[in-house]
């Protein structure tokens, strides 16, 4: 627990460093000193961009393309996402929906998952909620339901059923409060997971899943 701040305000205060963090922190400081280090705690990729990814940007440098974009983002990538989901991944299989398929218009995309899942909390709960989180679960997704003063209720599951909580489990849990259950991979696919419980959710339920 690091030491609080008067300056801070107490939702920060509130949240800590993240563990995965700290542990890339401490692995650089140990490389610095000449240290052979395996860093096995953020999962960074360990191969570089498609070298059309960098002259695309390059080029759009050139271009000029540096002006604000709408708020969910550029229509031109919405598109290109939108396409490529429909494409690869939306529709049925084995008369069962392994992808809703989404227009450009219900796509937001950011410089981070992590902003977005604050964003939807942040627009759909309001103080003294509750969110289920299922564990295992990124360190940060903790701090990011109290900085939005929402209450955490942490369902542990286990290995041995793949992750995916019990009715048992939940039932420990589960009050008239929570507003949510975060379905964030990738532990687990929401829609996989409904499929896997035999949850009869119509596409218009699917579609408000965070």
């Amino acid at each position: 627990m690091r030491q609080a701040s008067p300056m801070i305000s107490k939702r920060v205060n509130n949240t800590e460093l993240s563990f995965t963090i700290s542990l890339r922190l401490e692995a650089d400081k140990r490389r610095a000193r000449g240290e052979e280090i395996i860093d096995l705690g953020l999962g960074d990729i360990s191969f570089r961009q498609p070298p059309r990814f960098t002259e695309a940007l390059i080029e759009s440098a050139r271009k000029g393309v540096n002006r604000y974009t709408e708020p969910s983002g550029i229509l031109k990538l919405r598109q290109a996402i939108s396409e490529a989901n429909n494409n690869l991944y939306g529709g049925r299989y084995k008369g069962k929906i392994v992808q809703l398929k989404f227009s450009p218009e219900e796509i937001v995309h950011a410089t981070s998952a992590k902003l977005l899942i604050f964003a939807s909390i942040l627009s759909s709960t309001d103080p003294g909620d509750e969110i289920i989180l299922l564990a295992p679960y990124w360190p940060s997704y903790v701090d990011l339901l109290l900085l939005a003063s929402v209450v955490p209720k942490i369902c542990y599951t286990s290995f041995e059923n793949k992750f995916f909580p019990t009715k048992k489990q939940l039932s420990k849990i589960i009050t008239k409060k929570p507003k949510q259950l975060l379905l964030i991979p990738p532990i687990i696919q929401p829609i996989e997971y409904i499929q896997k419980k035999n949850w009869n959710l119509s596409r218009k339920y699917q579609r408000k899943l965070i």
